[in-house]
């Protein structure tokens, strides 16, 4: 085979692979006005820590992640309220600054919008301006993250992996 049609061959196959790509993500471009979370995961990795995975297409903005202080409120639609416990005793918030949950989150959340993420591990949503969304996941075991300010998502999507530390107070 020459070089020529070997090199015809790999632009093909890019191309290809583009066109594919393209079809998988313009039904939520046509559907979501900005980015979208179209999965939530957490594994454990060790006893240690466990793995929160964040799955995301066609962001804008940024996000952000920290531990929640235990006597801080909760973000409602347009402002905070005191925080409940529904969760867990102990919270990570991570904060997306123009995503949305896409609508599959809807079947899995209870009347409360609580879901669980794994065994004694829950997570909750909350909408604290116009565009954007918080998570919420809380645990009765003890649970933190290294804060990331500014954290950056690549334009066509990703997955953003975060480790949870347990048991360290």
């Amino acid at each position: 085979m020459t070089k020529k049609k070997a090199l015809l061959i790999g632009v093909g196959l890019v191309l290809m692979v583009a066109i594919i790509a393209s079809v998988s993500i313009v039904p939520y471009a046509l559907k979501y006005n900005q980015g979208v979370v179209t999965r939530i995961s957490l594994n454990q990795k060790n006893e240690d820590t466990m793995v929160l995975r964040i799955t995301y297409l066609l962001p804008l903005g940024a996000y952000s992640i920290r531990t929640v202080p235990e006597d801080e409120g909760e973000y409602i639609g347009d402002g905070m309220i005191d925080y409940d416990g529904a969760i867990g005793k102990y919270r990570i918030m991570v904060k997306f600054g123009d995503l949305e949950l896409a609508d599959s989150f809807a079947k899995k959340k209870d009347e409360n919008g609580i879901f669980m993420l794994a065994d004694g591990v829950w997570a909750k949503t909350a909408r604290p301006s116009d565009s954007g969304f918080v998570l919420y996941i809380g645990s009765d075991k003890p649970i933190s993250v290294e804060p990331v300010e500014l954290g950056t998502l690549n334009a066509f999507g990703g997955t953003i992996k975060i480790p949870i530390s347990v048991g360290n107070e």
